[in-house]
């Protein structure tokens, strides 16, 4: 056993024998009481830090932590892997069995607590049985009271730095997995753990009350937020580019990982934004391997290849979209904790809900050819009732329907040659223009497409002869 001072060994020798005995006394008194403390009541061995030395060696130190809890002193036994961990002196980390060296209390309690070992009785390879207890004489600190009827306490309410403990690694990856309480049927305390509460009647045994964590690399891997955006086009008012914010759902929080957004607009990419809680974390996307084109590229078995990249938090990444009536667009957004061994995953997936036109168009003039190629261009029926009134519209007549509606923004898609057409659109409401160079323009109004729904618009014959497209024809 080792001292604080050596010319004061025997005195202190005595003192630790006596305290043994006290304790001893305490623990197996008939009237004494095993309390199981709160939750927010224990002691902790909190592993912090890990230094590599000047030799390259490494030491991980550890604090005591005491948590609203009260005590007079308390006795631990606790096994872990030696081959790999050995106590250390806290400033040098040279291998050492002297309790002085290897751990050090803080300033508060430095000449009013002793921490001392007796030899290891467990079952297990290897470990430490250790004992906290007053070191008199005590006087009255911030977290040493004198309370009525028990005497001398340490007070760790509001959480309060202990001590700190040094162990020297032999290896390069910490594991807090082997330190642990060790029970035993025969030798005290038979929990892995008893603290002396009030002297001698109450005590907490419940190895709840005594715990290893592991704070040395952090192992959060949540994201703080997840943004989908789109930059809008600028208007001759704004000086300054503006995003579109989407919602998606559910609200976003770190503990959900799956979400959705269903895109009731015709966009070909939008813009993500992951921004990571902990600094230390990294990030990846998993997104879709895609063409020159940019269509998502398959395997054999007609799946869709995905492709990891390293992205920065709080900056945008442009994610391509599957196109409207192709599956739905996934997206993966990958945490990696500073340990490396803690990951998490966020899946958004991007639906484009749609619905379909389709027909076809005839022009006997083509009819020996039977190439009937024609342009479908389709509006929002709200767009275009804001131009034009087609109540005073007449079928024949000349008007500038065809170039008012070119001012619109439009979704335009050609037939095949036969003239047929079938075209994926975002439900709504539409006015649809069969546009063909020296044809009469027809115009079907308010269709209404729902999604999942079918329009079919059967087949139509474009009269030829309007070369210079002054005139049309519309289905009200």
């Amino acid at each position: 056993m080792k001292t604080k001072q050596k010319e004061t060994t025997k005195i202190i020798i005595t003192i630790i024998i006596a305290t043994i005995i006290i304790l001893n006394t305490i623990y197996t008194q008939a009237a004494s009481i095993s309390v199981t403390p709160t939750e927010n009541q224990y002691l902790e061995l909190r592993a912090t830090t890990i230094n590599t030395m000047d030799n390259q060696d490494k030491q991980i130190i550890f604090e005591l932590w005491g948590h609203d809890i009260e005590f007079k002193g308390f006795d631990v036994r606790f096994t872990y892997d030696t081959s790999q961990y050995t106590p250390s002196n806290i400033e040098t980390n040279a291998e050492t069995e002297d309790e002085t060296e290897f751990f050090k209390f803080e300033n508060e309690f430095t000449d009013s607590l002793e921490l001392f070992t007796i030899p290891y009785d467990g079952q297990e390879k290897g470990g430490m049985r250790a004992i906290i207890s007053f070191n008199p004489p005590v006087t009255e600190t911030e977290h040493i009271k004198n309370k009525e009827n028990v005497g001398m306490i340490v007070d760790t309410g509001g959480d309060v730095l202990i001590g700190k403990m040094s162990f020297k690694m032999n290896t390069n990856k910490f594991d807090i997995s082997s330190f642990k309480l060790e029970t035993s049927n025969n030798n005290s305390p038979k929990t892995g753990i008893k603290i002396n509460v009030d002297g001698g009647k109450t005590y907490y045994e419940d190895q709840t009350s005594f715990r290893f964590t592991d704070k040395t690399e952090s192992k959060n891997a949540d994201l703080s937020n997840i943004i989908l955006s789109k930059e809008q086009q600028a208007t001759e008012e704004e000086q300054e580019t503006t995003y579109k914010e989407y919602e998606y759902t559910p609200k976003f929080d770190k503990n959900t990982q799956d979400y959705e957004l269903s895109l009731l607009e015709y966009m070909d990419s939008i813009d993500l934004t992951a921004i990571k809680s902990d600094e230390k974390s990294t990030l990846k996307l998993k997104i879709a391997k895609r063409d020159e084109k940019g269509n998502a590229i398959k395997d054999e078995n007609g799946n869709i290849t995905y492709e990891e990249k390293d992205i920065t938090s709080g900056e945008k990444n442009e994610i391509t979209l599957n196109k409207i009536g192709e599956e739905d667009t996934q997206i993966t957004i990958v945490v990696i904790a500073e340990d490396t061994r803690v990951k998490k995953e966020y899946h958004i997936t991007i639906k484009k809900p749609y619905g379909t036109i389709k027909g076809n168009i005839k022009t006997l003039p083509t009819e020996s050819t039977g190439i009937y190629k024609a342009t479908i261009r389709i509006y929002k029926s709200e767009d275009v009732s804001k131009i034009i009134d087609w109540g005073t519209v007449e079928n024949g007549k000349t008007d500038t329907i065809h170039e008012q509606l070119l001012e619109l923004g439009s979704k335009d898609e050609d037939t095949k040659d036969d003239g047929t057409y079938e075209i994926y659109v975002i439900p709504g409401t539409y006015d649809i223009l069969l546009d063909k160079a020296g044809y009469l323009d027809h115009i079907y109004t308010k269709q209404t497409v729902n999604e999942g729904e079918t329009i079919d618009l059967g087949e139509k014959e474009l009269k030829a002869g309007d070369i210079n497209k002054d005139r049309s024809s519309a289905n009200t």
